[in-house]
């Protein structure tokens, strides 16, 4: 996807989808990887489908909520977040000024 093939987004969504339910060394470790694929996917589909990113970024949100221990994951989809946060105030901003 980083290349722009946008088409594999769907293998990679069936992909964590089997992580989630697959056995891990720990719930942690499962956490990680998950939230990880999540943070990516949304980062990807920023520009190209910030509703769909913004999904992503949900699902991500709710993992790191459930397990206190992934602060590093929490952090990174802090800065993602306000990414998204900024681009709809300039979306906003934007269609105001074009009134």
């Amino acid at each position: 996807m980083k290349n722009g093939n946008f088409g594999v987004e769907q293998e990679v969504v069936e992909a964590l989808i089997k992580l989630g339910t697959a056995q891990a060394r720990s719930d942690y470790e499962r956490h990680v990887w998950l939230t990880s694929g999540y943070i990516r996917l949304a980062s990807v589909l920023h520009d190209k489908d910030p509703q769909k990113a913004k999904e992503y970024l949900n699902k991500a949100k709710s993992i790191i909520d459930k397990d206190s221990r992934l602060n590093l994951m929490l952090e990174k989809w802090e800065k993602l977040a306000k990414s998204f946060v900024v681009v709809g105030v300039a979306l906003i901003s934007s269609s105001l000024l074009n009134r």
